[in-house]
């Protein structure tokens, strides 16, 4: 039997993650969307930013569904804020100290 999800969260906004903060928002999947820093945040914001930009260009994406796409989103560097998420996607780079230390704050949340 297929969940369905209303809230995800994404840990990791490089290409791997914004890439699967966009397929979430693009489906109508709020999304909680987690870098460890605000600076951090922001250069995910704008590789979101980017790759929606390309996909209205080139007529992909309209212009109205860009927004609704990125109101669907939400930036931030705690991840308390993933509380309310169904289910939290990880996309940190490919070192163990660092996933475990992802999951084990996820554990408390």
């Amino acid at each position: 039997m297929a969940r369905e999800f209303t809230k995800v969260g994404v840990i990791g906004l490089g290409t791997m993650g914004a890439g699967i903060v966009e397929v979430f928002a693009r489906n109508g999947i709020d999304v909680v969307a987690v870098e460890v820093t605000d600076e951090a945040v922001e250069k995910g914001r704008g590789v979101l930013q980017h790759s929606t930009d390309r996909a209205v260009s080139r007529g992909k994406l309209s212009a109205d569904d860009q927004a609704a796409l990125h109101d669907r989103v939400q930036f931030t560097s705690d991840m308390a804020d993933l509380k309310e998420c169904q289910l939290v996607v990880e996309a940190v780079p490919e070192h163990l100290d660092l996933k475990k230390e992802i999951f084990g704050r996820l554990d408390t949340i």
